[in-house]
Parts: structure tokens; sequence; C-alpha cells
């Protein structure tokens, strides 16, 4: 069982008892599919790819079909699939046959009338909350809700059956427009005089000075003078 994809579950049982869950697949339905069932789910729709397609196919692609004929308001995802094999592009490029939305880290949904607002985790701990309406793609991490318990009784009362891709799929197929370049800029010398304040660094290092050392000695003494003058280099270390 993915770990995301468990916390994806998790969150959509938490809006509906009975939600809507696929799985896209080249082969015959697999058991590894009934930890999900353990949780909760009654049925999954398993997404069968086409015989010529190469082997792993086209997820998204096999999902847009699905999905050609309504789209639902909310479609959860984990934001990989399985470590190390899983990058976390089938949501995007889901979205984007779609031409839906996109939220990355998603903690929580709760419904606020004709829309939703999603709790999205931030760095530090923090989070931030957003109020959508309409189709989107939502991604769950790390961050999202813990999965519940395994009951082994609904594990083996979950069905696998095969979903209903008969809907031609609109798709409009094209290549993707570059992104306007966001090029990191350098650090100027203000900058990396705060981040060497940071680090405990002494602030009258504005000064720059190139050393050339002879020998590779030198050079060694050279770099513990200056970290001795930073107040980097441990006081009972002498040597």
């Amino acid at each position: 069982m993915a770990p995301m994809e468990a916390r994806a579950v998790e969150l959509a049982l938490s809006l509906s008892e009975e939600p809507r869950a696929l799985h896209v697949s080249c082969g015959p339905p697999d058991d590894a599919l009934r930890p999900y069932f353990g949780m909760g789910l009654k049925r999954i729709e398993r997404v069968p790819q086409p015989s010529t397609a190469p082997r792993g196919g086209d997820p998204a692609a096999a999902l847009a079909r699905v999905f050609a004929g309504a789209v639902p308001d909310a479609i959860l995802m984990g934001m990989q699939a399985a470590a190390p094999l899983g990058m976390g592009l089938v949501p995007y490029q889901l979205a984007r046959l779609l031409g839906l939305p996109v939220v990355a880290d998603v903690t929580a949904i709760l419904p606020d009338g004709e829309a939703m607002c999603l709790h999205v985790a931030q760095p530090w701990g923090k989070r931030k909350v957003l109020r959508v309406s309409g189709p989107f793609v939502a991604t769950i991490g790390q961050a999202g809700p813990e999965p519940r318990g395994y009951s082994h009784r609904a594990a083996l009362a979950g069905r696998i059956v095969d979903a209903d891709t008969t809907a031609p799929a609109a798709l409009d197929l094209r290549p993707a427009r570059p992104i306007p370049g966001r090029r990191l800029k350098p650090l100027n010398e203000d900058v990396e005089l705060r981040l060497a304040r940071a680090h405990g660094a002494n602030a009258s290092a504005r000064a720059r000075r190139q050393i050339r050392p002879d020998t590779a000695g030198q050079g060694a003494l050279e770099v513990r003078s200056a970290l001795l003058k930073a107040g980097l280099w441990p006081d009972g270390d002498k040597g």
C-alpha cells in the first residue's frame, strides 16, 4: 500500500462514506489493493490499459477517458504513487488533460457551501487555507491525514470491478508551453553577509580576500586562521 495513496483514501473517506476509487492497471486485479478495502472502501474500479500500451502505459490518459463523461468536483491523488519509482507527475498530467487546477500537499478538505476550503501544508508546520470552487485535482502527501486502522473482514468484502471507459475523451493534446524562465539570481554582498551572521560568522568579513597558497599545508593554516577569527573553530582543538 502506497503511504500517500492511503492518506488520499483517508481524506476521501472523510468526505464521503462511499467515494469513487479508481486504479489504473495493465494486468489482472491485484491483491495489493486489498489494504485499501481494509480502510473502508467497498469497491475499486479498475481502469484497464490498452493491450498495445507499453509497460506502465499512460495512467493520466486512461483516467482522463474515465472522466470524459463527467468530471467530479474533487479528484484526490497521492503526491507519489510508490517510492522510489513514482515521480508524482500523474496528477499534473491528468489536470492538464482535463483543464483543471492542481492544489498540492492538501491536508484537509472542508465543504463551504458550493465551494470547498482546502488546508494546504506549508513549511515549519504552518497551514494555508484556500477556498476553491469548481472541479480541481488535489494531491495528498506525508502531511495528509493518518490512515485509519485495517479491517481484515472489510478487506475480504471489497470488490474490484472494471471502470466504464466507453465514453470517448475529447482530449486536446498539445506541446507544453515553455514557462517563463525564473532563474536563480546570484547572492549579493548583503545577502551573503546576513547568511554569514546567521551561521555565526564575523560581521567584519565583508572584505574579501583571495588566497593562493604555495603548499597544501599553507592553505590549511589559512583556512584554520579564518575559522578562528569567525569563531567557528572549536576552542579545545589547537591542532
